[in-house]
């Protein structure tokens, strides 16, 4: 199953986009903003990760760094796993 992170200030937006994305068959992550998703990201494998831009701060920016290592750390194991 795959994993998405929603980090969104706005739990209307975070609600519904989780339910679309558990009737996918997601296993949903959420963040209640950008830090929480950042600290979420940092204990969790994620394949998908969506967030509202104009909510980060200079700080909570780290998620789309963060997220670029995770993507990487996943493809690594993928290849380590790989026969």
């Amino acid at each position: 199953m795959q994993t998405a992170l929603i980090a969104d200030d706005s739990a209307s937006i975070r609600t519904i986009v989780g339910f679309t994305l558990r009737t996918a068959g997601f296993q949903v992550i959420e963040g209640v903003d950008g830090q929480d998703g950042l600290r979420k990201l940092e204990h969790a494998r994620v394949d998908l990760i969506i967030t509202d831009l104009n909510m980060l701060t200079t700080e909570e920016s780290g998620l789309r760094q963060a997220a670029g290592q995770s993507r990487r750390r996943h493809r690594l194991d993928r290849q380590a796993r790989a026969p």
